[in-house]
């Protein structure tokens, strides 16, 4: 989730030290290696309408929001998706993150 720390940071490298393991790197098939946060979208305060959405800029290197799995050896990840259309970019500096998997 909403980690706020990239991978290099203490907290992202203790998570993977206990046996934890990003989605993204656990993917098969699909994976973004996308940054996953971006700037806050530009407001006309006289419409009350957003005007412009920022994508997220950088790679994965630059994301703040991680998916850890604990149990991983029991999970086949097919995908690890940033999602990034219009109106996710506009209801948060942060896009949403997802993986598909199945139990093995």
């Amino acid at each position: 989730g909403d980690f706020n720390c990239k991978i290099n940071s203490l907290a992202y490298k203790h998570l993977i030290s206990e046996g934890g393991m990003d989605a993204r790197m656990a993917a098969r098939n699909e994976r973004d290696f996308i940054n996953t946060w971006h700037e806050y979208p530009v407001l006309d305060k006289e419409k009350a309408l957003y005007t412009k959405t920022y994508s997220p800029v950088g790679c994965h290197l630059d994301a703040i929001d991680h998916l850890i799995l604990f149990g991983h050896e029991e999970l086949a990840v097919d995908c690890f998706k940033v999602l990034t259309s219009d109106d996710i970019l506009l209801s948060s500096d942060h896009c949403p993150i997802y993986f598909d998997a199945e139990f093995i």
